[in-house]
């Protein structure tokens, strides 16, 4: 991580790792698709009978570079007609100006990065000090729009996140009579320094990466490229270009593995800068001699003082499911004034379904004793689960011998919300069950309803 930031910060004042400015074999990627970038930077030429496409530049200093990789593949920079970007950061545009007016290209940009790039830097968030030429933008693009030329059509996908402009470029390729859809990622990184919460210079920047990681996964990919050849191993998959048939730039996987490996990234980040900006504590044991699952989460809003408390049970049919299963709920009951507690019980088939009840008793008694000490009142509370944890809820809030085990009794919850309580029938889901089987002739489960509940599971 250390060295990811220093590199960031020399990049900022226009220098990097030395393979961002160190020369590569420019190559064939795929049909009328080259590398023409450093041993990083990458810049792809796109060829078509009435002239070519680049995108990106690199910095000022590369673009010698990038000259001739293009004219050691036999092309001339006179016929580049369109230059293009990933994102507005100075190791894909600082070149942009320098290339504009050696190949005479119209420059087309994603709205969110024309303003920066036409200014020659201003306006970058983070960045805020990185200044280049600046350079004409003469289309200003938005999601979705194409980009045409000799039969090739480049469609212009808004990704926004890293940059508030980021552009991921698709097209279809035809190679030995096959299509392909290329995929050229623009950047789904969350660079060290970025603030995915509270962030007055860019204050959707958290959605806007969320937004781009879904149109991400949604993109069919058969060549998978982006903005620095590192992301889809650009120098290894190269090598592999003379060590027999088939294309290596074809990795459908691949790239499916790095968008989720990047969202991950991003989800593990905001998540730890979201529990920076408010009270929450993990993991906390609610039994003695606590077994692995008998723990709880609580998110307390900052200076929490006997505020009401939710306390969640997730779902997952008694055997699967974990408290982490919250997405935005902790965050919006925080600004509705609330304490919010989730908790995890042991799962089927490794307790019975008594065990699991009682674990959320015991769950609720931590809840009643400590929840002071987080800012909430444990004379209000709620409990509230969904699908198998509503069904627990409802256990919870009506049949008393539960709560009474744990020296407490149902006056304690002022509300409980049941969230899809198809569950609660136990005899009606284990006949339904089990009908089906026997119409059906299909095999019984062999951890079905009846095994799980018990015989004499009775509703609520």
């Amino acid at each position: 991580m250390l060295l990811t930031a220093l590199a960031l910060a020399a990049a900022a004042v226009g220098q990097g790792p030395a393979d961002w400015h160190e020369p590569f074999p420019a190559h064939k990627v795929i049909g009328n698709v080259y590398y023409v970038g450093s041993k990083d930077l990458a810049t792809y030429l796109i060829t078509t009978p009435e002239g070519h496409i680049l995108i990106n530049s690199g910095f000022d200093r590369t673009v010698p570079l990038v000259q001739r990789s293009v004219e050691s593949l036999g092309f001339k920079m006179t016929d580049v007609k369109i230059l293009l970007a990933s994102h507005a950061h100075s190791d894909h545009v600082a070149g942009h100006a320098r290339l504009q007016k050696l190949t005479g290209a119209k420059v087309y940009v994603m709205r969110g990065d024309d303003e920066v790039i036409a200014s020659g830097g201003k306006g970058q968030y983070l960045y805020a000090a990185d200044r280049w030429d600046p350079c004409k933008v003469d289309r200003v693009l938005k999601d979705r729009d194409e980009v045409k030329l000799g039969g090739v059509t480049l469609v212009a996908r808004l990704t926004p996140g890293h940059t508030r402009g980021c552009t991921t470029w698709t097209w279809k390729v035809e190679d030995g009579g096959k299509k392909y859809d290329v995929v050229v990622i623009g950047s789904p990184n969350v660079n060290p320094g970025f603030r995915l919460v509270n962030n007055k210079d860019y204050p959707e920047i958290a959605d806007d990466f969320a937004k781009t990681f879904e149109i991400l996964k949604g993109l069919p990919c058969d060549v998978f490229l982006g903005a620095h050849g590192g992301y889809y191993g650009m120098v290894e998959r190269h090598a592999l270009l003379k060590k027999g048939p088939g294309n290596p730039f074809v990795n459908p996987e691949g790239y499916r593995e790095y968008v989720a490996l990047k969202e991950r990234a991003f989800r593990k980040t905001l998540a730890a800068q979201q529990d920076e900006a408010r009270d929450v504590k993990r993991n906390i044991p609610y039994a003695d001699k606590a077994d692995e699952r008998q723990v709880l989460d609580v998110f307390s809003p900052k200076n929490a003082k006997n505020l009401p408390v939710v306390f969640w049970i997730h779902g997952g049919a008694w055997q699967t499911g974990d408290k982490t299963d919250v997405q935005i709920k902790p965050q919006a009951f925080m600004d509705k004034g609330f304490v919010f507690v989730s908790t995890n019980y042991r799962l089927l088939p490794s307790v019975d379904m008594a065990t699991i009840v009682r674990d959320v008793a015991k769950s609720v008694r931590w809840v009643h004793d400590h929840i002071a000490d987080y800012g909430g009142d444990p004379k209000r509370l709620v409990i509230m689960g969904h699908s198998a944890g509503a069904q627990l809820a409802a256990l919870i809030c009506t049949d008393d011998r539960y709560l009474k085990a744990e020296g407490l009794s149902l006056a304690i919850t002022k509300g409980c919300v049941p969230v899809d309580g198809d569950t609660y029938d136990v005899p009606a889901i284990i006949e339904t069950a089990e009908t089906r089987w026997r119409v059906h002739g299909l095999p019984k489960a062999k951890f079905g309803h009846r095994e799980k509940l018990g015989v004499t599971a009775r509703p609520l």
